[in-house]
């Protein structure tokens, strides 16, 4: 019996370790993926910094008007950027899998932090480039196998594979 529950004090253990391994690597990859895909939008903001005369209402204005082309440049590294870096880190849904979420094992983890990148990408650009060629592209780059002419309008999507 002390056996026993030594074994199942050392898998939780194991597990817990696992799951933040995980979070640990989901979260330092997110957020290279999240600096790469902002670093245009700060280039061009630097450079308007320095071109903008000191005007105040010039600078609000132009300040103003760039937030919008800054999202969708953000955006589109965005969905560029992380289909890319789920690809080198190896993140993905493991082909003909039965993976049992209640183990907690490598290949769920990976498929775990996969569609955790996708749902980042979803979040921020989704809604923006939805039905569109763009979203289209995104999703191939995802994994996404579609013929040609084929633009997927719906978010709801949770697994590109």
């Amino acid at each position: 019996m002390m056996r026993q529950r030594a074994a199942t004090s050392r898998r939780r253990l194991f597990i817990a370790w696992r799951i933040a391994w995980t979070l640990l690597t989901l979260i330092t990859v997110e957020a290279l993926v999240c600096a790469l895909s902002i670093m245009p939008v700060v280039l061009a903001w630097h450079w308007l910094q320095n071109i903008v005369p000191p005007s105040p209402a010039v600078r609000l204005f132009v300040w103003s008007a760039s937030i919008v082309p800054s999202y969708i440049a953000f955006a589109l590294c965005l969905m560029v950027i992380a289909p890319g870096a789920a690809r080198l880190a190896g993140w993905h849904t493991p082909a003909d899998a039965h993976l049992r979420i209640a183990d907690m094992d490598w290949p769920v983890l990976k498929w775990v932090r996969y569609g955790a990148s996708l749902h980042l990408v979803r979040v921020v650009a989704g809604s923006l480039f939805g039905g569109t060629p763009v979203w289209t592209a995104h999703l191939r780059l995802s994994g996404a196998e579609m013929r040609k002419r084929v633009y997927v309008h719906r978010l709801s999507v949770g697994d590109y594979n």
